[in-house]
Order: structure tokens, then C-alpha cells, then sequence
């Protein structure tokens, strides 16, 4: 195993990381062992201190791992996110095989069909419930909030809330890296995001046109041979730049729990 140190943290190399272009990802960030006990506390009085060279980091590698932390609770997840200061809120392959579906792709974009159900369904990975996805009980007011977020809401055949987003963009442009990016969940909405109200989601090209099967399932062994999965570890902590790096998990046996944090 081979480290170097970098300020108050060592960044490791692992098994299951990948070498992108000489730079290995995701990066990985332990404590120096040179340093006193490294405290939850002093962990986010250095992130702070050392912002500027995370998000470096973070700007370089496209994500990075903290492994070795004493990260234990909800708590200490949440007040390491809160350190970082931020708001909370692979088109290449692609692109060279089929080129006129990601033409259609950037012109018209993406729309989700989603039925949210009275209770959310912990069972699912898309089991939220309409209540839970607007922070509301009343129907009225949650068309409402859809609205002002560009998704509109009906009543599905057994009574569920039917949610369609989009047309929203499949591909960006990301200007700090100065190139477009896959921004999309079109794989695993249309052949793995199943719930009691969804088997699978419908999702379609913006204009109504349906997607191809074939080209689908191909993106999807794409992702496969570019996959790195790392397994997880005791309380670790992934931070990811959703612009750079497309992220998923893999199915596993309970009891395991992982937080999610949004920022901005």
C-alpha cells in the first residue's frame, strides 16, 4: 500500500481503485498518523482550513473517499457535510458509438414517469411517498410546489400521485472543466428503479419518442466496464462531484444504513 502525506491527511491508495489518465480515483484521504488522535472535531476544523485544497482535490480526482475517520452517528456525518460549507441542495463512450441517439439526447432531453404512493415504501429505492417528496400532506399544495420545481402532477389509476419531470436535459456543460457531461439517470430508471406503484419507471425521450432497448442495455454494460466499486468500509465518507462522476451502489444484505447529503 502506498501513501504520501498531504497536509493533516495521508491520501492512500487502495485496492478496486481505478488509474484515470495517471490520477487515481477515487482519491483516498486517512488521517496522518504523524498528527495527534485524529478527533471529529479537529477533522472538520481542517476541512475548513484546508477547503481550498479539497475542492482541488475533489476538482481533480472527480471523488474523494475519507477512510479511518471516527465517523460514528447521523451526527457526525452531518457536521463533517456542514464543514465543507457547501448548500445543501461519461458521454465519451457513448458519443463514439451512437452518435445520432446522443444528438437526440441533448436536442430533446429526458421525461420521468413516476407513481408516488400514499406511504413511502422503504422497501424500494424509490419508495417515497408524495407526502414525503414535497414536505406536505395536502395535494393541492404539493401540485403546487411541483410546479414551481417544473414537474406536474396527476392521479394515477389506483390512486397514486403520478409525477412527470422533464423535458429535462440528459447532457450539460460543465464549465469549469470546460466539456459536456452525462447528467442522467436514464439507465436505472428504465431497466432498475422498481417499486410497488413502478415496474420500472417510464422514461422517454423529451419529445415522447420512446428510448431504444438496445442502446439502453449497451449504455448500461458501458457503466459496467467503467465501473470502479469500492467496498465500503465502517464509517467511511464519500464525497462526490455529481458533475464529474455518475454513482450508484450495489445491492446488498441487510443491516446497512448510508447517509446522503445534496450540496451545492
Amino acid at each position: 500500500m502506498k501513501d504520501h502525506y498531504t497536509h493533516a491527511f495521508t491520501e492512500l491508495q487502495i485496492p478496486h481503485q481505478r488509474n484515470c489518465n495517471s490520477i487515481s480515483f477515487p482519491s483516498v484521504l486517512s488521517p496522518n498518523p504523524t498528527n495527534v488522535p485524529f478527533s471529529l472535531s479537529l477533522l472538520t476544523k481542517t476541512i475548513t482550513t484546508q477547503k481550498k485544497f479539497l475542492d482541488s482535490l475533489l476538482h481533480r480526482a472527480g471523488a474523494v473517499l475519507f477512510r479511518g475517520f471516527d465517523f460514528k452517528t447521523a451526527k457526525d456525518f452531518n457536521d463533517v457535510v456542514e464543514a465543507f460549507g457547501y448548500e445543501e441542495v461519461a458521454i465519451h463512450g457513448m458519443k463514439q458509438r451512437y452518435p445520432e441517439f446522443v444528438e437526440h439526447l441533448e436536442q430533446h432531453g429526458l421525461i420521468y414517469t413516476l407513481v408516488l404512493g400514499e406511504e413511502d415504501d422503504l422497501s424500494s429505492p424509490i419508495g417515497r411517498s408524495w407526502k414525503s417528496t414535497f414536505s406536505i400532506d395536502d395535494k393541492n399544495l404539493a401540485e403546487e410546489r411541483a410546479a414551481k420545481l417544473g414537474t406536474k402532477l396527476g392521479v394515477d389509476e389506483d390512486g397514486g400521485v403520478k409525477t412527470i419531470m422533464g423535458p429535462i436535459p440528459a447532457i450539460k456543460y460543465d464549465k469549469l472543466r470546460q466539456r459536456k457531461i452525462w447528467f442522467n439517470s436514464m439507465v436505472p430508471a428504465y431497466i432498475g428503479w422498481k417499486g410497488k406503484q413502478n415496474d420500472p419507471v417510464k422514461v422517454t425521450f423529451g419529445d415522447g419518442k420512446p428510448l431504444p432497448a438496445d442502446i439502453i442495455y449497451d449504455c448500461l454494460k458501458i457503466m459496467e466496464e467503467e465501473c470502479v466499486a469500492i467496498p465500503w468500509q465502517k464509517g467511511d465518507v464519500l464525497l462526490i462531484d455529481n458533475l464529474a462522476v455518475l454513482h450508484a451502489r450495489r445491492s446488498s444484505n441487510p443491516p446497512r444504513r448510508i447517509l446522503a447529503s445534496l450540496c451545492k
